[in-house]
């Protein structure tokens, strides 16, 4: 519940907002498999976006989505818990702040 609790009160401040959309597009570029010369598969929502972020936030799909890897940065270093599944549980709460659940 820690890690829900400090979403929800200092990144998405019981809002839904912009830091709300930037963060569900997160989860979806995270989990997306890509790879230009076809020769590489991704590993879906793996976290990669943040930690080989000079690497994937560097190609042109990846616009805009830098905001909210900045964002979630401190969350990372924070709690326990890989980049994945904060980028994805960050989605999940996000989404239930929109929905007025969580």
């Amino acid at each position: 519940y820690a890690l829900r609790d400090d979403l929800q009160q200092n990144l998405f401040d019981k809002q839904c907002s912009e830091d709300v959309h930037e963060v569900l597009r997160l989860t979806f570029h995270d989990a997306i498999g890509y790879s230009y010369s076809g020769k590489y598969k991704g590993g879906g929502a793996d976290g990669s976006v943040m930690l080989y972020s000079g690497t994937e936030l560097s190609y042109s799909e990846n616009d805009g989505v830098s905001d909210s890897v900045d964002a979630l940065a401190p969350y990372l270093a924070a709690h326990d818990v890989t980049a994945g599944d904060l980028i994805q549980f960050a989605g999940a709460v996000g989404m239930c702040v929109c929905i007025s659940i969580c």
